[in-house]
């Protein structure tokens, strides 16, 4: 204040927090591939996911195309092959070099491309322990399902001491992680010519292919119906949790009701009932016509009396929100039940140190391999993760012959 007296401080509107000059950069690409929003990462646990974080700053224009971008960053094209190091193309910090910042730009795209489709695998496997799970190493890991307590034991102390109860025996999957991935090139080619268009397109078939890979895992071990912990297959005769019925009237829906209502806890022995309630009925696209109307239908129609009440109706929701089409199906007639994973969990994911989603990498060194030998700037896509069934009780299928 002695320094600067009162008269001779500028008066004017409030201070702005405005972008460094490379951040503007990194906001021009993002804007220039598509990307609409920043990721971070978030941490549960053990667990880690890529989160949709703010939206990206539209005040800020995007690169004209790839030319400008490369003038921009790199000073001209010969700049893109010149000093970019093994760095994991995370999405968080600001990158000096084109190669490394585009690789950022791709990595959210496709993060922003790989959460637009789903194909169901949430409902089925919900966020979180236990339904998602870190594991450390490749090797195989032993998932144990401790077993319910029978009753509790009457007493009457003044005539007997407290006795102890039986422990249940446990049941024991296993999960070994797999690894997927490819490589993906940019060539020098594709940036003279301002090929945008291709490149983000192949960002966006990446991502669904991930995406799809991913989902089969999970979905293949339901239409595969391969041996599980107990050294049966998923849908054998002593689980009594499957039938041969064609989607033909909501009357089936109760009669799946029925069956696994029946299941019992392991061990104890008691009937699930309620707690196994169908909750999600996955289908392939042909049968959603069907399922729907038989989800809503008040009557069936076709029965006689012709008003005698549809007793499966609004079992998958009022307005059939929990009729899941699965275009991974390959069967036209089969169809899925599933109980409420919050109530009886049916499946497990696990992910090697807890990264769910896919990774990017870059290239570690330009003066060899595709940079060098083929103007190639290299990118490698990884996703590491294992499917298994902890608990066959869950889900009903109808194998329609």
């Amino acid at each position: 204040a002695a320094i600067v007296p009162g008269p001779h401080r500028a008066t004017g509107g409030p201070a702005r927090v405005t972008q460094e000059p490379s951040d503007k950069l990194r906001t021009a690409l993002d804007r220039l591939c598509g990307v609409t929003h920043d990721y971070k990462e978030v941490r549960d646990g053990s667990m880690i996911q890529m989160v949709q974080a703010e939206a990206v700053d539209k005040t800020v224009p995007a690169f004209k195309n790839l030319p400008d971008a490369i003038s921009e960053w790199s000073g001209g094209l010969e700049g893109v092959w010149e000093n970019f190091g093994m760095v994991r193309a995370d999405t968080e910090f600001a990158s000096t070099t084109l190669p490394l910042a585009l690789g950022e730009s791709l990595h959210r795209l496709l993060l922003q491309r790989y959460a637009e489709v789903d194909f169901g695998i949430s409902r089925l496997v919900p966020a979180g322990r236990p339904h998602r799970i870190p594991l450390s190493d490749f090797k195989l890991n032993h998932l144990v399902r401790v077993g319910e307590f029978g009753d509790i034991s009457p007493v009457d102390p003044e005539s007997g001491d407290y006795q102890p109860i039986t422990v249940p025996t446990d049941e024991e999957a296993t999960l070994r992680l797999g690894q997927s991935g490819n490589l993906c090139y940019i060539t020098r080619k594709t940036m003279i010519n301002d090929d945008i268009g291709a490149l983000t397109a192949n960002v966006d078939r990446l991502a669904r292919a991930a995406r799809r890979t991913f989902a089969r895992a999970v979905i293949t071990l339901v239409t595969g119906n391969g041996a599980i912990y107990d050294g049966k297959v998923l849908f054998h005769a002593d689980h009594a949790n499957s039938g041969t019925h064609t989607l033909d009237t909501g009357a089936i829906y109760e009669a799946v009701r029925a069956a696994m209502f029946a299941q019992t806890e392991p061990f104890s022995g008691e009937v699930l009932g309620d707690q196994n309630a169908p909750y999600l009925l996955m289908i392939p696209s042909t049968l959603f016509g069907k399922a729907r109307a038989e989800n809503e239908r008040e009557y069936l129609g076709d029965a006689t009396p012709m008003n005698v009440p549809n007793v499966g109706r609004h079992m998958f929701g009022q307005n059939s929100e929990n009729i899941v089409k699965q275009p991974l199906f390959t069967d036209v007639n089969d169809w899925y039940v599933f109980a409420n994973p919050a109530e009886v969990q049916t499946f497990v994911l696990g992910f090697l140190n807890g990264r769910e989603d896919p990774e990017f990498f870059l290239q570690d060194n330009p003066l060899i391999g595709a940079p060098f030998n083929s103007d190639k700037i290299v990118y490698k896509l990884r996703h590491e993760y294992a499917a298994g069934i902890v608990n066959y009780r869950g889900i009903y299928a109808q194998i329609v012959a």
